[in-house]
């Protein structure tokens, strides 16, 4: 069959197919300015393109009246395959009975990449298939991920900028947002309750760290120096200790050597003038051996020289001035050893 030709030598081209009722079915344009296929809608019913595969079943559907291009159905499944110059797939989505996806080929050393970017150019979703991993902002852009119910207000929201970086659970129909784990039996394990701050555990807790310690108010913030010995003043805040066998001892300030806090109480949003005290655990203390030889196991108490600790050699005295016992030994001079702090 030889070629037909429509337009040229100055004019457009055109080809028409026209229904019973004279009105166009499908038409070939062609123009200096574009280049389009067109298919119209009559009698209600929606304009179509269709292809077929050589057994008469549907596989390409172009819907012009809600702009949907459905490939495969009728037996077949749908493909749309993106090559690079190689002919080597870069992008695919695959739809089939057995799955749904969109596929990205790593080609030349590059990982594939599924990116997004928004108005200005700047890339603000990369999902790198390579390793498997998902960015969300950079670029200029920070990251979040909301996750909405019916109603459209967010249920939990991932949040990172360059100030913060949190998990938000809201607080939907009266009910308090909750973050939950569960065992591999369906069992709840871990409840965070948003509303009141609570944490439900059905288990132990762990912490790294060694002491339990409580802020309190210091009469001279200077002297809060890690391993201090500290006692109550007569306003109810605490001090460097300054006497032997002081029975208003209470504490020692946490953080000193390898040992940190695993617990803090009574932390507030501004720590000025407030210190952590260890009550409980072990912490490194400032001792004083000149008094007498520390050896482990010694029961230890306010020295005369400020804010150390010494052995307590007068029962009679350490009775409720007692900070605690030595578990390592100092035979002479000051020095900071571990402590495990014990008030009695």
């Amino acid at each position: 069959m030889g070629d037909i030709v429509s337009g040229g030598s100055g004019t457009n081209g055109l080809v028409t197919v026209n229904g019973t009722d004279g009105l166009p079915l499908v038409q070939l344009i062609a123009s200096d300015t574009e280049a389009k296929i067109g298919a119209g809608q009559k009698n209600g019913r929606p304009g179509h393109l269709q292809m077929y595969d050589g057994s008469g079943l549907l596989t390409v559907d172009l819907n012009t009246a809600d702009a949907t291009l459905t490939l495969g159905g009728s037996g077949t499944d749908g493909t749309v395959t993106v090559s690079g110059t190689d002919g080597q797939p870069l992008i695919q989505l695959i739809g089939s009975a057995s799955e749904s996806r969109i596929g990205m080929g790593q080609r030349n050393g590059r990982p594939g990449h599924l990116q997004m970017y928004d108005g200005s150019g700047q890339l603000t979703v990369d999902l790198n298939t390579a390793d498997a991993t998902l960015t969300l902002g950079g670029s200029g852009t920070d990251g979040t991920v909301t996750v909405s119910g019916t109603d459209g207000q967010p249920l939990i929201q991932l949040i990172g900028s360059a100030s913060e970086s949190r998990i938000g659970m809201g607080q939907r129909n009266g009910r308090p947002g909750h973050i939950q784990m569960y065992d591999g039996n369906g069992n709840l394990t871990i409840d965070i309750n948003a509303t009141g701050g609570d944490i439900a555990l059905n288990g132990d807790l762990t912490l790294a760290a060694a002491d339990c310690a409580e802020q309190f108010d210091m009469q001279d913030a200077s002297s809060a120096e890690p391993g201090t010995i500290v006692v109550i003043d007569d306003e109810g805040k605490l001090r460097e200790s300054q006497c032997a066998y002081d029975k208003r001892v209470a504490g020692v300030i946490s953080g000193a050597g390898d040992y940190r806090p695993g617990i803090v109480l009574d932390k507030q949003s501004s720590s000025a003038g407030r210190a952590s005290v260890a009550l409980v655990g072990k912490v490194y203390c400032k001792v004083d051996a000149d008094f007498a030889p520390i050896t482990v196991g010694d029961l230890l108490t306010s020295s005369e020289r400020a804010g150390f600790a010494m052995k307590a050699t007068d029962p009679a005295q350490a009775f409720g001035a007692v900070i605690g016992k030595a578990l390592r030994p100092l035979r002479a001079g000051q020095g900071m050893i571990p402590i495990l702090v014990a008030l009695q």
